[in-house]
């Protein structure tokens, strides 16, 4: 019998951080080594995580809200893609108020 070695990519989580100001939010993030692309997700409140994007490119670490949701409070969330369409863990959340 013959044997076949699968080498998994193994991504850590990206660092995210923010910055919202009076025009908006701009969320940032650190490219992680061998990712294929990029999740970004919203919550707001208790609620479920919704998907913002998922197609963002390996050299695209950023994402601009003009408007960000008002009203209640928001979590973001990043994770990378690998090519094989693994998931890394997610960052740590940033939290702005509405």
């Amino acid at each position: 019998m013959t044997g076949v070695l699968v080498r998994m990519e193994m991504l850590v989580a990206p660092l995210l951080d923010g910055e919202p100001d009076g025009e908006g939010l701009y969320l940032e993030w650190e490219a992680v080594p061998d990712a294929a692309g990029y999740r970004l997700e919203r919550q707001a409140g208790d609620g479920p995580w919704a998907l913002i994007a998922d197609d963002f490119p390996p050299g695209c670490c950023w994402f601009a809200e003009e408007e960000p949701p008002e009203g209640v409070t928001h979590a973001y969330r990043v994770a990378a893609l690998a090519a094989g369409g693994a998931r890394s863990p997610w960052s740590e959340v940033f939290w702005i108020e509405g």
